[in-house]
Order: structure tokens, then C-alpha cells, then sequence
């Protein structure tokens, strides 16, 4: 059974955003949670991605993270990760 959730997005029993929610863009998050939501993605991509690139299931996971002030950080440790070069310069 699907009910809305506070931010009236449908959610399955667990939380989950429904699939078809994945595609929604970052810009409508930002809309409704402030110009500071998911910094370091740009406005055109998707709450699909956001959830793929931090290791989570649903966006009250992202929102729980961003209300804390730990998302930025997240987002920054986890660009760091993906930016890491191949090998060390030292081996270079």
C-alpha cells in the first residue's frame, strides 16, 4: 500500500520513493529544501543518482543526512572517493 509521505512524495511501507520518483531532478528537491540540498550535483540529475552515488535507499535517508548538516560532507567524501587516481604518485 502507498502512502504519501510529509513531503507528499509516495512512499512503499519502508520508506522507499516509488521507482518512477528516481527520476525526478535534483533542481525539484532544491525547490522545496533549499538551494543547499545535494550540493556537488547539479541541478539536472536525479534523485536516482544522488541515491546510487551515496550508498542509499530512499530519500528520507538523504533528508535525515541533509536536516543533520552530514550530507554535504557525504557527498564531498564520496566525490573524493570517486576522484582518487589509479595509483599513487609516488609510483608514478
Amino acid at each position: 500500500m502507498d502512502m504519501p509521505g510529509l513531503d507528499d512524495l509516495h512512499r512503499d511501507k519502508d520508506g522507499d520513493i516509488l521507482r518512477k520518483h528516481g527520476a525526478t531532478a535534483v533542481q525539484t528537491f532544491r525547490k522545496a529544501y533549499g538551494a543547499e540540498f545535494a550540493e556537488g550535483f547539479s541541478d539536472e540529475q536525479t534523485l536516482a543518482s544522488v541515491l546510487a552515488k551515496l550508498d542509499h535507499r530512499s530519500l528520507s535517508q538523504i533528508l535525515q543526512d541533509h536536516e543533520a548538516g552530514r550530507l554535504s560532507r557525504k557527498i564531498a567524501v564520496q566525490s573524493n572517493i570517486l576522484r582518487l587516481p589509479l595509483k599513487p604518485r609516488f609510483l608514478a
